[in-house]
This record gives structure tokens, C-alpha cells and sequence, in this order.
């Protein structure tokens, strides 16, 4: 860190008729001592690991944590999906309920496979087009030279 400091010599006579405290204890004058500005990331991390990550991880990589959370959870998502579907698939075709009650879970089944096919159209797009847009936001939308104007 950085520290500034003044030192004054002086006479027996000056400390007597100009005194002045320890620090910034009374009386704080000759020359007065202000109270620091210190900023909100001074603290230390193994006393307080939390404001660790919030100021240095989660203000850098917010954006990279919340897209890995949403990934993790549409590929827990995707996997419980392929795990059971070959089951429900195999209930389906064979039809242990009748066939009414099997044609009518049928539907249900393309209805969920055209949701999870529009979620994936959705997230791949995003995914294209995240990169185009956090540059966009890093230099402008008219590049370097005209944001910078």
C-alpha cells in the first residue's frame, strides 16, 4: 500500500504552544488528521470469504456463473429426461392401459419432446449470440473509435 506522511521538527517552545495528539487522538490539530477514505473492498478475505467473492468473483464473472447454473440445470434436466424416456416410450408402444389411455399419453409425450426441442432452439441462439452482445456492450454498438467520441 501506499502511506503519506509529513514530519515537522520544531522547537521545545512551538510543541508547547501548538500540541497535538497521538494519531488522530485529542487534540487532533497541528496539522489536523482526517479520518481515512477507505474503499469497501479493504477488508481481509480469510476473515470475511464472502465479501471475497462478491467483490472480486461475482462482479468479474457474474454472467459466467449464472450461464453455468443455467446450463447445469437444463443438463439435469435433459439427462433425467433420457433417463426415463425409454421407459415411458416402451409403456407407450405397448399400451398396458388400453389403447385409449395409451394414445391419449402419446400426445403428451410429442408435446413434451416439442417443448424440450423449442428449449434447446432457445438456448443454442442465446449461447450464439451472448458473445456478439457482451462485446457489443464492452465497446459500443459502432465499435472502438465512435464510443470513445
Amino acid at each position: 500500500g501506499k502511506v503519506e506522511m509529513s514530519l515537522e521538527v520544531v522547537s521545545e517552545e512551538e510543541q508547547d504552544e501548538r500540541p497535538a495528539g497521538v494519531g488522530r487522538d485529542e487534540p487532533n490539530m497541528n496539522p489536523h488528521l482526517e479520518e481515512p477514505h477507505r474503499p469497501e473492498t479493504s477488508f481481509l478475505w480469510f476473515s470475511s470469504p464472502y465479501k471475497t467473492l462478491r467483490f472480486i468473483l461475482w462482479r468479474r464473472f457474474k454472467w459466467l456463473i449464472l450461464l453455468s447454473v443455467i446450463l447445469f440445470l437444463l443438463f439435469l434436466f435433459v439427462a433425467t429426461f433420457l433417463y426415463a424416456f425409454p421407459n415411458y416410450a416402451a409403456m407407450k408402444m405397448v399400451g398396458p392401459f388400453g389403447p385409449a389411455k395409451a394414445a391419449q399419453r402419446f400426445k403428451w409425450l410429442i408435446l413434451l419432446s416439442v417443448i424440450l426441442f423449442l428449449l434447446f432452439l432457445f438456448v443454442a441462439t442465446f449461447l450464439y449470440a451472448f458473445p456478439n452482445y457482451a462485446a457489443m456492450k464492452m465497446v459500443g454498438p459502432f465499435g472502438p473509435a465512435k464510443a470513445a467520441q
